[in-house]
């Protein structure tokens, strides 16, 4: 990723903020996964958030959902279900 399309630390703090208030633990959503830029290539599945999204190395806001392993980058991928 370009670093000049990289958040900034404010904006990871209140994308992480807005997420964990719109989507608490529990909630079911649907995860975009693939390359967003490419339609083609992207798959929705619908989960469940397993843990409060935090901000990870300083350049991105993830969360953890159900089924999915690993962490997962939040930023324009996740709607309620």
């Amino acid at each position: 990723m370009d670093t000049m399309n990289r958040p900034t630390p404010k904006q990871l703090e209140r994308m992480v903020a807005k997420f964990n208030q719109d989507f608490p633990v529990g909630t079911k959503v649907v995860l975009r996964k693939g390359v967003l830029s490419d339609d083609r290539e992207v798959e929705e599945i619908e989960t469940t958030v397993t843990a409060p999204a935090t901000i990870m190395g300083f350049h991105s806001a993830v969360a953890w959902f159900d089924g999915i392993s690993g962490c997962y980058d939040i930023n324009g991928r996740v709607r309620t279900a």
